[in-house]
């Protein structure tokens, strides 16, 4: 009887798919992915920006535009269980941005909904036509 219990168990445990992802986690990694994106593009193009004399870009605004981006590395938090974060560019920044602990799903969402606006912002201030 013990082997068909166990079998049965294993059968339910295979079909149960171990724990579930929380939706709520997933939506802030994909938020959380798509702005770490645009802050390396945002960095490209102020590169690009500074590079076309023709444009005639203040040294001030450049160095406005990277400082406001370098804050917002310096607040990010990465979204505990994203494994794609380590797929970004060369240069992301790898510092410690752990989320406190007893952080909530919804408050996760939150803080990255709260960093990608405020990044938008930036990319405002870089690229107000578009």
């Amino acid at each position: 009887m013990k082997p068909l219990f166990a079998l049965a168990f294993l059968f339910l445990m295979a079909a149960c798919g171990g724990p579930k992802e929380d939706p709520l986690m997933k939506e802030a990694a994909t938020i959380h992915n798509a702005a770490v994106a645009l802050a390396e593009s945002l960095e490209e193009k102020i590169k690009e920006l500074q590079a076309d004399t023709s444009l005639h870009i203040s040294p001030d605004s450049v160095a406005t535009w990277n400082a406001a981006i370098q804050l917002w590395k310096s607040d990010l938090v990465e979204v505990p269980g994203n494994e794609e974060h380590h797929h970004h560019g060369d240069e992301h920044d790898h510092h410690d941005h752990e989320a406190p602990a007893n952080v909530t799903a919804e408050e996760m969402l939150t803080i990255q909904k709260e960093l990608q606006s405020r990044l938008e912002n930036i990319r405002k201030r870089i690229q107000p036509n578009e």
